[in-house]
């Protein structure tokens, strides 16, 4: 009996994967069979080909004016980079969420640098021989294709009021893209650090003047009332990893996560490389032994047993074995749910 219910338990959750990871996978794909030299090619013609980064378009589809059609989800991205290949990916990334998107489905872009790249230009790189690659960012076609989109109406930063060059441009809030780039964390893989730019990413799209909901509705001369509450900036955050690239338009993830009839409205994703382990944090010692999660964690001496004070009975316990979770940093989360997080 024990074995039949197992069994059907587990039919379930594997239905349950598969069908969340077709789920993924209509909107995500990571181009993880691209090779070395096909990167190295690209970048360079990228280089050379000034065209590509030097124009951003705004989306061509006006802001539509039916109900039907309102129901969308305002999308906040977090897009993450480390190094060149993920920088020149990066670029490609920026661009598709931006040109496919239509106005108001892509509420925020927030670009982390890795702090060892880093955003400084080389005259500051040459002055400080500490700083070594952190130019890489300031020389890259994603630097080119963002203070392209900086002049542009349908995008505007933290500033928006002014333009790179100290000008004032006209942009509509409510439509137009909150885009900035900033580095401040050097993450390291299988540690903690990992989580701290998903984090702050989570803590700036709370706070942030332009994004709070209150602050944001009283900015434009609203008033704010039990029956007529704020809508979001924002209504659902995506994090990403900069050599990810969408197979379908921004305008399509938007509709997906619509809160009122998309799909994966009001839900919160977090994705895993294997469903055989399940879509939520799996122990490390149920992965099978030589595998690269499993082998990771017991090479780099982390202690796998604590002693502590159980705080409800008192009693001390010696030399527990304490399993490691596995999970996945890359996640699409609702708006309550960041609010939970980080408050």
């Amino acid at each position: 009996m024990m074995m039949t219910m197992t069994s059907s338990t587990m039919s379930l959750a594997l239905k349950k994967c598969f069908f969340l990871a077709l789920a993924l996978l209509s909107i995500i794909l990571k181009p993880t069979f691209c090779s070395a030299t096909t990167t190295t090619q690209a970048t360079n013609n990228d280089f050379e080909t000034d065209d590509l980064w030097s124009q951003c378009n705004c989306p061509s589809s006006p802001p539509s004016t039916t109900k039907k059609n309102q129901n969308h989800a305002k999308i906040a991205y977090l897009i993450s980079v480390h190094n060149r290949r993920t920088i020149h990916d990066g670029a490609h990334l920026l661009k598709s969420l931006i040109e496919t998107s239509a106005p108001g489905n892509t509420a925020v872009i927030l670009i982390h640098v890795d702090h060892r790249v880093g955003i400084a230009n080389p005259a500051e790189v040459a002055k400080n021989e500490t700083l070594k690659n952190q130019f890489l960012y300031h020389e890259s076609p994603l630097k080119r294709y963002v203070d392209a989109c900086l002049e542009n109406s349908c995008v505007r930063s933290g500033n928006h009021h002014e333009n790179n060059h100290g000008g004032h441009k006209t942009s509509d809030d409510n439509n137009s893209v909150l885009l900035e780039v900033h580095s401040h964390f050097a993450p390291l893989w299988g540690e903690w650090s990992m989580n701290e730019p998903t984090l702050w990413a989570m803590e700036y799209l709370l706070y942030h003047p332009q994004l709070h909901r209150n602050t944001n509705k009283l900015r434009l001369g609203g008033t704010m009332s039990s029956e007529n509450p704020p809508s979001p900036v924002w209504d659902t955050f995506i994090n990403l990893s900069g050599d990810t690239l969408p197979i379908i338009s921004a305008q399509r993830i938007s509709q997906l996560f619509n809160p009122i009839n998309g799909p994966l409205g009001n839900t919160n994703f977090v994705t895993s490389s294997s469903c055989a382990t399940g879509l939520i944090p799996t122990s490390i010692f149920e992965f099978p032994k030589g595998t690269m999660k499993r082998s990771h964690y017991f090479q780099h001496g982390i202690p796998k047993r604590l002693s502590y004070v159980d705080t409800l009975s008192g009693e001390w316990k010696r030399n527990v074995e304490t399993p490691i979770y596995f999970g996945s940093q890359w996640m699409a989360l609702t708006h309550e749910f960041v609010e939970y997080v980080i408050r």
